[in-house]
């Protein structure tokens, strides 16, 4: 009777063992289930460009063509009621505003200063119209003719909020050869091809990649 037992007993205890190593696994939780951080919210600074102004702005402007001999062209202003004065170079201002913001933060944008010089197309006939520095670059003619100057602008090193001057360069202007007046009758063929010529002068600044 005895010899039964044990011979029921001992396969079922070994097919226990089996069953817990092979099919199962233990699952264990640590004393620590969770972390967290706390992440600060910042908004980037900024830098401002803006209020492009003329320095030094007069109420009148006139490019005025005499003879060589006498002065030349030369772009003109005046105030109400005072004389005209040669003003071949034209300077600008700018404000620029920082917040949080420093000299390497902008390193990879510079302020970009456009300027388009249209005049008529008669215009260029008689008159050579460049710069002392810079590149004039003309476009194509038809009724008028657009010239462009493109130029970056140096931000300040540390980067402060005020207003800075843009220094543009000189206009130059002369008579295209042989077209300057030398009687009454080419005199009079000038004036009637430039009687409804106007110029008009238009400043832009801009961000743009260094």
């Amino acid at each position: 009777m005895k010899r039964r037992i044990l011979g029921i007993v001992v396969p079922v205890l070994a097919g226990l063992t089996i069953v817990g190593t092979g099919f199962s696994v233990w699952y264990f939780t640590s004393d620590t289930t969770e972390t967290s951080f706390d992440a600060q919210v910042t908004l980037a600074g900024y830098a401002e460009i803006g209020n492009l102004q003329i320095k030094d702005r007069a109420n009148h402007y006139r490019l005025f063509l005499d003879s060589t001999r006498d002065g030349g062209i030369n772009l003109q202003s005046s105030a109400d009621g005072a004389a005209w004065t040669d003003t071949n170079t034209i300077d600008l201002t700018y404000e620029l505003s920082v917040q949080d913001a420093t000299y390497t933060d902008l390193n990879d944008k510079k302020p970009q200063i456009t300027m388009e010089f249209t005049v008529p197309a008669a215009l260029e006939t008689y008159v050579s119209i460049t710069l002392d520095s810079g590149a004039l670059t003309s476009g194509t003619p038809t009724d008028t003719i657009t010239y462009t100057y493109t130029g970056q602008l140096d931000l300040p090193n540390p980067v402060e909020s005020r207003t800075y001057d843009i220094e543009m360069p000189t206009f130059v202007f002369a008579w295209q050869d042989g077209q300057e007046p030398n009687s009454s009758a080419t005199y009079a063929a000038a004036k009637a091809a430039l009687a409804s010529g106007e110029i008009s002068i238009t400043y832009t600044l801009e961000w743009v990649n260094a």
